[in-house]
């Protein structure tokens, strides 16, 4: 490929990722919904196709917990003791630790509903709604929820 094209791809692919910024996300459930809402969505337009694509990787991004539960539940504790090693962190520091940051407050299982119940679920809901395929995601999202409110009450 010849410079321009480099440099039109990776500003697209920039974009793309960047779109994964949850600062972002409520503006492209926004938008989502009302693709799914509209008949007349043109996928082939440029810039249609290019917002797919954000929310392809968004979606992605935030999907650990519709994935099996032996991965999900894998990756939710990786993730969980990432927070909380910057959370120590925060402590060595004096500074104020976040609630999902301190370990000795945080319950992995009422984080994690949380974060699928308000975050997740409704973002792979909204693309199941374009994309029908991403119920197998849903399907194991309800039976991860059932395992995370179990753990939670014991």
């Amino acid at each position: 490929m010849n410079y321009s094209e480099y440099k039109e791809i990776r500003k697209k692919l920039t974009r793309v990722v960047i779109s994964t910024d949850m600062a972002l996300h409520a503006e492209h459930m926004k938008k989502m919904k009302a693709i799914t809402q509209n008949d007349s969505f043109d996928v082939s337009d440029q810039e249609n196709k290019l917002f797919l694509m954000e929310m392809c990787l968004h979606t992605s991004d935030l999907t650990n917990p519709s994935k099996l539960w032996f991965e999900s539940y894998k990756w939710s504790c990786l993730v969980n003791e990432e927070f909380f090693v910057q959370g120590d962190r925060e402590l060595e520091l004096g500074i104020p630790v976040n609630n999902l940051t301190d370990r000795k407050s945080t319950n992995l299982a009422t984080s994690q509903l949380g974060f699928i119940n308000f975050v997740v679920k409704p973002t792979i809901e909204v693309f199941r709604d374009y994309l029908p395929k991403v119920q197998i995601n849903c399907d194991n999202l309800i039976s991860n929820i059932k395992k995370w409110e179990t753990m939670k009450q014991e």
